[in-house]
């Protein structure tokens, strides 16, 4: 996924959007969207005050859970 992602993903998980066109994923203390049938990437404006381990995104896609360092 490195190469799709490019340097913005170095670790963590990866979570698809509930239609599969999307991949969620941890971007050191923010949370990233990279939009695979647009080729686009947002970064939403929320931080955490450590780097993000893990990510869970509820099935609806309305609730995400993150665990930090």
């Amino acid at each position: 996924f490195s190469n799709l992602l490019g340097a913005f993903y170095k670790q963590g998980n990866l979570s698809f959007s509930k239609n599969g066109d999307s991949v969620i994923s941890p971007v050191g203390n923010r949370i990233s969207v990279f939009d695979l049938k647009n080729n686009k990437t947002e970064t939403f404006p929320v931080s955490t005050s450590k780097n993000i381990r893990c990510l869970g995104i509820s099935p609806n896609g309305n609730l995400a859970i993150l665990i930090d360092e």
